[in-house]
Order: structure tokens, then sequence, then C-alpha cells
């Protein structure tokens, strides 16, 4: 993580230095930095997703019901990123809006859980 900051603060650097000169290639390095980002972000949660999907074995929780949390994980990060773009493009109304899917979103991925949850206390 200390790593990655520190790429994200000399890019941040890098691009605020550059933009003095030209808009345009300030926005060309940090469009590239963040696909380079997107792609340890990606690796970090492919590791995360097996690294549940051992847990649950090992507790002999049934990994369908370990799917949901990890839906509304990625449900999480995306709606806080997209927001995030949203925000620094000057859009409060759509990263608001964003924020209010993500929610929704969430909730609804959740429902099977929820379900299965309440069996477990019906049969109790």
């Amino acid at each position: 993580m200390i790593k990655l900051s520190v790429l994200c603060v000399t890019l941040c650097l890098v691009s605020a230095l550059i933009s003095q000169g030209s808009r345009t290639m300030s926005l060309v390095i940090m469009a590239a930095s963040g696909i380079v980002l997107m792609g340890f972000i990606v690796s970090k949660a492919a590791q995360m997703t097996e690294r549940i999907r051992d847990i649950a074995l090992l507790s002999g929780i049934d990994t369908t019901m370990a799917a949901p949390v990890v839906k509304v994980l990625g449900i999480a990060v995306c709606g806080k990123l997209t927001a995030e773009l949203c925000r620094d493009m000057g859009s409060r109304w759509a990263a608001g809006n964003i924020e209010i899917f993500a929610v929704i979103a969430s909730v609804i991925s959740m429902l099977p859980l929820l379900e299965e949850v309440l069996r477990l206390v019906g049969s109790i």
C-alpha cells in the first residue's frame, strides 16, 4: 500500500508540473496511471476473492453465501470510484446518484444472504 501511495503522489506531482505547459499531456499521464493502478487493484481483488473462497470452504459455509459479500464489496469499490470521478469532473449531482444507486444495488445483492439467515433462524 505504501508503494502504491508513493506512486500515486508522484504521478500527481508530475501531472501538476506538466499541466503548467500542456493540460492535454497531463490528462494523458493521469489516464495512463489510472489504468496501471486499476491493474494493481484488479490483481488484489482477485487475490481477495480467492482468499474469501478459501475461508468459506474451511469454515464449511456454502460458497454461494459468500458470493453476496463479494458482490457488495465490488459494488462499494466501483460506486466510490465512480462517485469520486464524477466529483472531480464537477458533477456532485451525478456522484450523489451513483452513491445512492450503489447502496440500493448492495441491498439487492444481499437479499439472498438475508433469506438464508431468516431460514436458519426459523429452523432453530
